[in-house]
Formats: structure tokens, C-alpha cells, sequence
């Protein structure tokens, strides 16, 4: 577990011992400075716990585990805010210029964290912003059903069709996200979502920039805080661990982040790409998207 995860270390090595006593808590906060790595470390925590393999190894071929590699566990919710455009732009210059299983999988990722923004259920009861999402959704998934890891990918001509038609669509949908960050609303649907579903196969929600949050959308997450549902787990990321009500806090067990030196951005990059997709060191591809996972 916790193989695709650089230089946190310390972070790493609580979590693991957290899960293997049976120590993990129902709140927890990933705190710490940008581009160090939270999110990712948030959906492999969300794998390992659904993971049917013992000691949870990224390699597992486990039908929870190959949904979890495409971001398409539903049990696992996304919300908040985060730079989606350019994510997909750098993931998709990786993908036409790789154009193999690794690329894929960094593409595919990229532009679902946007897409999981906009399941069904977060915005039951708002229909103009469902149905407004309906057509670029739509869109996005049959295209991405055409740049699918393990299968030979389109054509070059073709790919970067594809890659220019979800772009436009994934601007649509960046255009109906909340300017609010996380509606109370959605922190509702979430916690009655957690209770109606709650069973043996843990659920996951990772709330994205947390302390930006409205003061109505943190007291509804407080109240779910306060009384977990069982098997349940509530991922708070945040920068700006001070911008957090201090009810909350109390109720989060804390994860501390350290940012990347230079060097561990750099390998970073290599690891999560890797050096023969370019044959040589590409500067302004690693260096964003050293940033960004």
C-alpha cells in the first residue's frame, strides 16, 4: 500500500500503522502546502480500504482496486474545488506524446476528478445544474471509453480529437461547479448518502479545499463529524489548516504534509511517468505536472 506515494514519508508510515492496528479514525485531515501530494495520497487511502488483497498492493487486480485506479469506485465521492483545466491540459500532453498504459491512466484520472464532481446524487433536486451537465458528461465518458488503458489508442489525429472534444466539455462542466466550493446542500446529500449506504464495504468522501468552505457548509459537516456513520471516512484536504473552524479540528485527527524539495518534485514526475515516455528529461511537461500529483 502507499507505493505511489513520494517523498511523505512520515505521513505514509502513520497511515499504514493506523490501518494495519485497526486504529484509523472516521475524521482525518491531510494539512500542508500545495502540489505536496494530499489528493493522491487521499485516493490511495480510499483503495487500500476497499482493497481485497491482503496488504493492499498497487499492482492488485481486484475488481475494487481497478475501479479505484480509474476513479470510478462509486464509493469513493470527490467534492471542492481544484485546477481541473490545467491538470487535463498537462495530462493530456503527456497522453499524445506517450500514448501508452501510463499515460492513460494519468489522463483518465485527471479528467474524472472533474467528472466525479457531478454525480447524480451530490446535486439530487438541481435540475437545471444536472441537466446542464448532462451533455458534456455524456460526451466525455464516450470519449473516454475510446482511450482506455490495456487497448491500442486511436490515431494520433484522432486522440487529439478526442482530447480537444473533452476539453470543451470539461470546461462546460468547470463553468456549472458552485462558486461556493462545497453547497451545504451537497455536505447534506453526503452524510445522508453515507448513512443510507452504510454496510460492510467502506465508503470514502475527500473534501477538497476544505477551509473554503461556507460557515453553513461546515456546520453540516460538523454535525456529521460529530456522529460518523459507520464504516465511513471523511478526508478533509486543506492548505490552510488555521481557516478551519476549530470544532472541526477537534474532531479530525491531522496528517501533516511537508513540501517537495526540488529533487522530490523531480522524482515525483518520474515515477508517476517515467523517463522512457520522452526518452529524455522534458523541463516544462515535468515541472507542472511535478506540480499537480
Amino acid at each position: 500500500m502507499f507505493e505511489n506515494i513520494l517523498s511523505q514519508n512520515q505521513v505514509v508510515a502513520q497511515l499504514a500503522e493506523d490501518i494495519q492496528v485497526n486504529s484509523l479514525p472516521a475524521a482525518l485531515l491531510f494539512e500542508g502546502p500545495e502540489f505536496s501530494g494530499k489528493l493522491s495520497t487521499a485516493l490511495e487511502l480510499a483503495r487500500t480500504l476497499g482493497c481485497r488483497t491482503e496488504g493492499a498492493p498497487w499492482s492488485c487486480k481486484c475488481s475494487s482496486c481497478n475501479a479505484h485506479r480509474l476513479l470510478l469506485e462509486p464509493r469513493t465521492i470527490l467534492i471542492g474545488e481544484r485546477y481541473f483545466m490545467q491538470e487535463i491540459v498537462v495530462a493530456e500532453s503527456v497522453l499524445l506524446r506517450a500514448r501508452n498504459d501510463a499515460a492513460t491512466y494519468l489522463y483518465q484520472r485527471a479528467v474524472r476528478k472533474l467528472a466525479r464532481r457531478f454525480d447524480d446524487f451530490l446535486w439530487a433536486g438541481d435540475e437545471p445544474r444536472l441537466g446542464k451537465a448532462s451533455a458534456p458528461l455524456g460526451k466525455i465518458a464516450e470519449a473516454l471509453d475510446e482511450i482506455s488503458p490495456g487497448q491500442e489508442l486511436p490515431t494520433e489525429s484522432s486522440l487529439a480529437k478526442l482530447c480537444t472534444g473533452i476539453q470543451n466539455s470539461a470546461k462546460k462542466l468547470c463553468e456549472l461547479l458552485p462558486s461556493d466550493n462545497i453547497p451545504v446542500d451537497v455536505v447534506r446529500r453526503v452524510s445522508s448518502w453515507s448513512r443510507m449506504t452504510a454496510g460492510e464495504e467502506p465508503k470514502v468522501v475527500i473534501f477538497e479545499n476544505a477551509d473554503r468552505m461556507q460557515e453553513s457548509s461546515r456546520n453540516a459537516l460538523l454535525k456529521t463529524l460529530e456522529e460518523p456513520p459507520k464504516n465511513s471516512y471523511f478526508l478533509l484536504l486543506s492548505s490552510h489548516k488555521r481557516a478551519l473552524m476549530p470544532t472541526i479540528l477537534s474532531r479530525v485527527r491531522p496528517y501533516h504534509f511537508s513540501d517537495r524539495t526540488p529533487e522530490q518534485a523531480r522524482d515525483v514526475w518520474w515515477y508517476r511517468v517515467g523517463a522512457a515516455l520522452f526518452g529524455e528529461f522534458d523541463k516544462p511537461v515535468a515541472l507542472q505536472l511535478s506540480g499537480l500529483i
